[in-house]
């Protein structure tokens, strides 16, 4: 039961999140995000969303509408409303970047071990890994 309430609890914080944030900011954070296993994961690009995001619709669209970018890198996308490991690799992402989980929210990219939260922020960040920004 506990649980279950903690689970309900996190996808709670995260949904909520995203309506908080009216206006994001860079969440950039230098510290290495680890994989599972300890690893650095410096060189992979992942896209925490929620299916029923309106902002990251927004995120999705952008990357139809600029095939470009993911000629250019590799987005590995983990839906976290539905997916609860998903949504607890993203609290603990949040966290390793120093951020309050209570304040996370989605689209929350990790991109080269630094952290983004926010439409535009996560779209400013994957321009300038396409290179699309020159």
């Amino acid at each position: 039961m506990k649980k279950l309430l903690l689970m309900g609890a996190i996808i709670l914080i995260i949904g909520g999140g995203v309506f908080v944030l009216t206006k994001s900011k860079p969440v950039t954070n230098q510290q290495q995000v680890l994989t599972a296993n300890g690893e650095a994961s410096s060189s992979e690009t992942t896209l925490f969303y929620g299916d029923t995001c309106p902002h990251c619709k927004d995120v999705e669209e952008f990357l139809q509408e600029k095939p470009a970018v993911e000629q250019k890198i590799t987005i590995i996308r983990k839906e976290i409303y539905q997916n609860q490991d998903n949504a607890r690799e993203l609290v603990q992402t949040a966290t390793v970047c120093g951020l309050n989980t209570s304040s996370i929210g989605v689209p929350f990219l990790v991109d080269k071990g630094q952290c983004f939260m926010g439409k535009e922020e996560v779209i400013n960040q994957l321009k300038v890994d396409a290179g699309l920004n020159q």
